[in-house]
C-alpha cells in the first residue's frame, strides 16, 4: 500500500510523465486521468506526457509547495506494477528512467524559481513499454492505487 505524507492545506501540483501509447509507460497519464477532475485552487493536475518539461511554466505560475510526479520506472527485482516513493537522488539516477531526458534536468529548472518546492516521485515498475501495447493489468492497478494515495493525502 502506498502512503504519501499529509498534504492538507498546501498547494499541490501533480505532474504525469509517460506515453499512453507505450504499454506500461502509460502509468503517469493513467494516474492523471483519475485525478484531473479534482483540480481546485489548491490542486493542479497536469499531464506532461513525453515532454514533462513543457509544464515548467504552469507549475511555476501555480507556485505549489509540493510537486507530485508519477512515472513508470525500471526497478530491477521488483514485480510489474510495484509502487515506490523515490527521493531526489533516485530521480537523478538515469538507470531508473524510461525516458532519454533525465527528469533531474527539469527539476533543476523548477528549483531555481521554487527553491522550497518539495518533490514526491511515485514510480511504478514497468513490465513493457512497447509501442502500441496496452498497459498491463498490474500498471492499471498501480495507477488506481497511486491516485487513491494522492487523494487521501490531499
Amino acid at each position: 500500500m502506498l502512503t504519501l505524507p499529509p498534504l492538507k492545506n498546501q498547494k499541490v501540483a501533480f505532474l504525469a510523465v509517460g506515453n499512453p501509447l507505450r504499454g506500461d509507460d502509460a502509468f503517469g497519464p493513467l494516474v492523471y486521468g483519475r485525478l484531473k477532475q479534482r483540480a481546485s485552487a489548491d490542486f493542479l493536475p497536469l499531464d506532461g506526457g513525453e515532454l514533462p518539461e513543457s509544464q515548467i511554466s504552469p507549475i511555476k505560475r501555480f507556485n505549489p509547495a509540493v510537486l507530485i510526479m508519477a512515472d513508470a520506472a525500471l526497478m530491477p527485482g521488483e514485480p510489474a506494477g510495484a509502487l515506490k516513493l523515490l527521493n531526489g537522488q533516485d530521480i537523478i539516477n538515469p538507470a531508473l528512467s524510461t525516458h532519454t531526458l533525465p527528469l533531474s534536468v527539469m527539476l533543476k529548472f523548477l528549483k531555481q524559481d521554487l527553491p522550497n518546492l518539495k518533490i514526491i516521485f511515485i514510480a511504478a515498475k514497468a513490465e513493457s513499454a512497447d509501442f502500441a501495447a496496452a498497459p498491463s493489468k498490474a500498471i492499471e492497478a498501480a495507477a488506481q492505487a497511486a491516485a487513491l494515495a494522492v487523494l487521501a493525502a490531499l
